[in-house]
């Protein structure tokens, strides 16, 4: 977990906190809860809880009923608050101070005249608003929207026992307690009821993790599977819960019940209805056993046991346990690690630690939080130790029920139960911000305790812990967008729509999404229509004012199928001459976007050489390379603009030359046949093949030669005995005759050297 510090939200729930609405545009900042009397005037009761939220935007406003005609108008709100103080005192009418365009709702209708919400104009503060209305004689008071909150309980049946928790004066384990002296857990829980990523390591006797109000909340290695390996190589094999460092094996089973009793202080699973509640109704327990069923372990077990909190992944260590001498070695291994160490002060009833040092509580450590117990009614516990410098806060750990072994309950007593509590509430703070340091911890849980006389002069805050005070004082992180999306469907046939949902943290206000295939969208929840088959990855990039992220899902989209036909190339047969070319079209049927074309042609080259092959001058913007070597040509057609081609569509021609023995034949083998789509998809693509033949002319026998048995065919042309063939005008003059089969004989007998 991050614990920088310096990335801050600015958002505050304290009282003299801010709260920032809005994003990027428009930041408005107005103070949370002010004191009545110094700032904020008009309010109609000044008992209430001033560490509230506001609303920013509106106020209350009650006109004064001695203005009927005023009051039934329903027309009242501020028309510029920047001159309604002026306007006031110089005696101007307050009705033109007002105008019923600011009026949010009126609740004259609902049988309260007089009663408006109007907005606050953004050349306007809160209290300035506040301020002209309350001034104007028109007005009764005026006061703040405030934010309310319902008190969330838990339905687990013994939180009435909880008094730690809420302390309404009642009798627990037979002992009645004071109203209110408790943590006021159920305010704090409407802010944070904690969080899963919150890892508290309990170093203790161990935890029941089967127990109904723990299993829950039991923290689960994400790198490690039963299998006899040590596979996150951490140095401990199948360390699935935890590790029992007393046995040295991976069962941190609690034999003993103390450490269960301070996991469900901590973190027993809230509103399951089912016992108890801790002060996190959600986190991960992470059971470290170094206490065997005695309750007794020796230092190096427990120096061991902080080493592998720190190692995997533990934000906050529960320490419950104490004695023994000073040990360098144990205050290191708690300062070396980042997160708070909470630790039991002790119970040798009374001792002053400052003087009598119990550690580890006493070593005096930035992150260490060392806690003295509280009773029912807010006294410090009999038993508990305390320290006006060395302990820092108390809180309950008298009659405290929790969870125990056999998946049962227990009342239990000590600063032991009193640490878990402060354990929880840390847990709470890094569930609001997980960017907070150790010693930014330990000052919001010192510096938001409920003062109280008992503890004024015995403890470093001099108060028990506040849950609520604290957390209002929480100032959250400056979220910056995390991005993240799903999909409804990653697969299937086209046309394939897809319906992106985006997930991502932060609030972001920019979203841009890309879906693989050159086709963008700015729309939060884009729908997608993928009519190209294909495998593609969809990137999504969010931003708000805070800064951008971005997230690619690599082969996300997985389209089958293709068009309803499957596309095909034909290669025709056709005739070169000898030492001559011929021409070829390669035709396509549904090729759809075609950027490039890759085929082979194979051939026989003991028949024929193919010598070169041209793409035909008529297909522009084309680049057309061939790699001929002996018996196969590779083609690779590329077009700077994509085509589309219909069924049996001419597609390009080819001049290929040749040469070869007369009369000579031989299959055009086209295969490996793709295409490229405009995404650039491949596709394979089904073919045909032709047949080249090499001719010679005057071969009218077709026996490979010309001979006598040639000059005797077009003798019976001449004589009519056959149809002419005019390929047989050798002399050009426009028939066929006795000249052509002379010119045939002297080529026979070698007097010419060609036809």
């Amino acid at each position: 977990m991050d614990k920088n510090p310096a990335s801050k939200r600015t958002i505050q729930k304290a009282a003299s906190s801010v709260i920032v609405y809005g994003i990027l545009m428009c930041l408005l900042l107005v103070p949370a809860s002010v004191s009545a009397a110094d700032d904020i005037i008009g309010f109609p009761d000044e008992s209430g809880d001033n560490s509230t939220e506001i609303k920013p935007d509106s106020i209350i406003v009650m006109m004064n009923p001695d203005t009927p005609v005023k009051l039934m108008s329903g027309s009242y709100a501020v028309k510029d608050a920047s001159t309604i103080n002026e306007s006031v005192n110089s005696g101007q009418d307050s009705e033109s101070l007002i105008t019923d365009e600011n009026i949010i709702r009126d609740y004259s209708d609902a049988g309260i005249p007089g009663l408006k919400v109007v907005k606050i104009l953004e050349n306007s503060s809160l209290n300035e608003t506040l301020h002209a209305y309350s001034s104007s004689p028109d007005v009764l008071y005026a006061e703040p929207n405030y934010i309310r909150y319902a008190h969330d309980m838990p339905d687990d049946p013994y939180f009435g026992l909880l008094w730690g928790l809420e302390n309404t004066g009642q009798y627990v384990n037979g002992v009645s307690g004071t109203s209110g002296a408790d943590i006021d857990a159920l305010n704090a829980w409407n802010i944070t009821t904690g969080s899963d990523d919150v890892v508290i390591a309990v170093i203790d006797t161990g935890v029941l993790l089967t127990h109904p109000d723990l299993s829950e909340n039991i923290w689960t290695n994400p790198g490690e599977i039963i299998d006899g390996i040590d596979n996150d190589n951490n140095g401990y094999i199948d360390d699935i819960h935890g590790w029992d460092f007393c046995s040295n094996d991976n069962d941190p089973t609690d034999e003993n019940s103390h450490g269960s009793h301070c996991a469900g202080i901590i973190a027993g699973v809230g509103n399951n209805s089912v016992g108890i509640t801790g002060v996190m109704w959600n986190a991960k327990i992470m059971p470290l056993r170094f206490l065997d069923e005695r309750g007794s372990g020796d230092t190096s077990d427990a120096i061991e046991a902080i080493i592998y909190a720190r190692n995997n992944g533990a934000d906050i260590i529960s320490n419950s346990w104490g004695g023994g001498g000073y040990s360098v070695t144990l205050k290191d291994a708690i300062e070396d690690f980042a997160g708070p160490a909470i630790c039991s002060a002790g119970n040798d009833y009374g001792h002053n630690t400052d003087i009598l040092p119990n550690y580890p509580a006493s070593y005096d450590l930035d992150n260490i939080i060392a806690v003295a117990a509280t009773d029912s009614d807010d006294d410090l516990a009999y038993f508990s130790n305390y320290g006006p410098v060395s302990v820092d806060v108390a809180a309950p750990g008298v009659n405290i029920y929790s969870t125990v072994t056999g998946s049962s309950y227990a009342y239990k007593r000590g600063t032991s139960m009193a640490a878990p509590y402060v354990s929880g509430l840390a847990g709470l703070v890094l569930a609001l911000n997980s960017t907070l340091s150790a010693t930014e911890v330990k000052d919001l849980i010192i510096d938001n305790v409920d003062p109280i006389p008992s503890l004024s002069s015995v403890t470093v805050s001099g108060g028990r812990i506040n849950a609520f005070k604290t957390l209002s004082a929480v100032i959250a992180p400056s979220e910056l967008p995390k991005a993240n999306f799903t999909a409804n469907m990653t697969e299937g046939d086209l046309p394939l729509s897809v319906s992106f949902t985006d997930l991502s943290a932060g609030e972001p206000d920019v979203w841009l999404w890309d879906f693989g295939d050159n086709t963008t969208s700015a729309d939060r929840d884009p729908m997608k229509v993928f009519d190209k088959p294909g495998i593609y990855s969809v990137s999504l990039t969010v931003a708000n004012s805070e800064g951008a992220d971005n997230l690619t899902k690599t082969d996300y989209i997985n389209v089958t199928g293709k068009n309803t036909q499957i596309a095909y190339l034909i290669m025709p047969s056709g005739n070169i001459e000898p030492s001559g070319s011929g021409i070829f079209s390669v035709h396509a049927g549904n090729i759809s976007d075609a950027a490039g074309l890759s085929f082979e042609i194979v051939y026989d080259p003991s028949v024929i050489y193919v010598e070169n092959i041209t793409l035909n001058s008529t297909v522009a913007d084309a680049d057309f390379t061939v790699n001929i070597t002996d018996g196969k040509a590779v083609a690779d057609l590329a077009l700077t603009t994509p085509f589309t081609s219909g069924n049996e569509t001419e597609l390009f021609c080819i001049n290929i030359s040749a040469a070869g023995e007369y009369r000579s034949n031989t299959t055009l083998n086209c295969q490996n046949a793709t295409y490229t789509d405009d995404s650039g998809s491949s596709y394979s693509i089904a073919v045909t093949d032709g047949i080249i033949s090499i001719t010679i002319k005057g071969d009218f026998n077709g026996n490979g030669f010309v001979d006598i048995g040639d000059v005797s065919r077009v003798a019976y042309m001449v004589a009519g005995k056959i149809p002419e063939d005019m390929t047989a005008d050798f002399n050009g003059n426009g028939e066929v005759d006795i000249g052509d089969a002379a010119k045939i004989a002297y080529y026979f007998v070698c007097m010419i050297s060609n036809i």
